[in-house]
């Protein structure tokens, strides 16, 4: 058989104007109307006996009842209208699907369910076992974005697809919001967002759209990789270590003081798809310091930041400082600190040749941080009696989200 061999399509069903009851009609199940027919037995017993011997003969309105039936189902099928959308009546009749057949969801457009099992009698739509996606992406076609001081949105971006419990469902262009107050918190509805708090961000479907929710970051609430058949491999939201497929992994946000958001991408939120470099920066104009053991410069060095684990964090503080003396008995040391950790590489050095002579320092981290929130800063010291100053340092930070 050749494309070109492909019937005429049919244009409308057989008999579609015929006057029902009078030339068409329905064709039941089963029936105990002498000489009718049904799906069960088609034409029965007594349509093949003589009429004279008290048979009855075919019926033309069945005849058409069952061209009509047949036909207007071939002409869907040529619409374009396969595969069919799941039927729970439907599958009960038939004792459930196939293995291998596909299904139309009837609550996710697009979307398109596969049975892995004969005799399935569970809704795909819900959940229920046996069922993979047919259509599912790789990946999420969305970012998630800080708006303001008190709001985050998911936005559609390269498409507008995400995966959500093996279901490819559309994000609107509108994008889809979330407050810090008055939203689904740990699985409860109605919360409000804790002051200077990481929390995971999830998408899922609420029955009728998007909604997204928040999961504390911590020993109850992560993020983990799915192994449901259905959803194999999409980031998820894990409970007491259970994965939480209805909710698909989207962000990470950190609240101040306030319970709010600091409204810059990368310090307060970032996003799981679609992730771009964001640069950073903390600045301090003059300070001096005059302790002998390292420690913090100033909270005005202080840079936050967001961060997926196994994403590189390149960080660096950088700027001019004198030293009250120069030569062997003046000098300074300056290093980055990482969450209160010194890990930069080593910074500052000997004043030479005049007193308060100024020099350069540099001193950074090329590295990866686990999820959540951290801050690098400026730690420094100096020889005793002296005084280092600080004319103008930064605290530079690269990170992905």
């Amino acid at each position: 058989m050749q494309a070109s061999d492909i019937p005429a399509k049919i244009p409308e069903p057989f008999a579609k104007n015929a006057v029902v009851n009078t030339y068409k009609r329905a064709i039941p199940q089963t029936t105990t109307t002498p000489g009718a027919a049904s799906w069960d037995l088609g034409f029965p017993p007594e349509t093949f006996n003589d009429p004279n011997a008290g048979g009855f003969p075919p019926n033309g309105m069945d005849a058409n009842g069952v061209l009509n039936a047949i036909s207007a189902w071939s002409q869907w099928v040529q619409a374009g209208g396969a595969p069919i959308a799941y039927d729970s009546t439907f599958q009960t009749t038939v004792g459930g699907y196939p293995n291998g057949a596909i299904v139309a969801s009837l609550i996710f457009p697009g979307t398109w369910w596969r049975s892995t099992a004969d005799n399935n009698t569970t809704n795909p739509d819900t959940g229920g076992a046996n069922w993979v996606s047919a259509t599912a992406l790789s990946g999420g076609q969305c970012l998630l974005n800080p708006v303001s001081a008190t709001q985050i949105t998911l936005v559609p971006r390269d498409g507008a697809n995400i995966v959500i419990n093996g279901a490819t469902v559309q994000v609107p262009l509108a994008g889809v919001t979330a407050n810090n107050t008055g939203v689904m918190v740990n699985g409860v509805a109605g919360q409000n967002l804790a002051a200077s708090t990481v929390y995971y961000v999830s998408v899922f479907w609420n029955g009728t759209a998007l909604q997204l929710a928040y999961w504390q970051q911590g020993v109850t609430y992560s993020r983990t990789t799915d192994s449901s058949a259905r959803n194999l491999g999409v980031q998820v939201i894990s409970a007491t270590g259970v994965a939480q497929s209805a909710h698909s992994l989207v962000g990470l946000v950190a609240t101040n003081a306030s319970a709010q958001f600091d409204n810059v991408r990368g310090q307060s939120v970032i996003s799981w798809f679609n992730r771009a470099t964001l640069p950073l920066l903390a600045s301090q104009a003059t300070v001096s310091f005059t302790n002998t053991v390292e420690g913090e410069i100033s909270t005005a060095f202080r840079c936050t930041f967001l961060t997926w684990l196994n994403d590189g964090v390149l960080a660096s503080c950088d700027g001019v400082r004198t030293n009250s003396l120069s030569g062997a008995n003046g000098s300074d040391l300056l290093q980055l600190a990482v969450d209160g950790a010194i890990i930069g590489s080593l910074g500052g050095g000997y004043v030479s040749a005049t007193p308060a002579q100024q020099g350069n320092f540099e001193s950074s981290f090329n590295g990866v941080l686990a999820d959540g929130l951290h801050y690098a800063t400026l730690y420094g010291a100096v020889t005793g009696g002296t005084t280092g100053v600080i004319s103008q340092g930064y605290t530079r930070v690269n990170v992905r989200g």
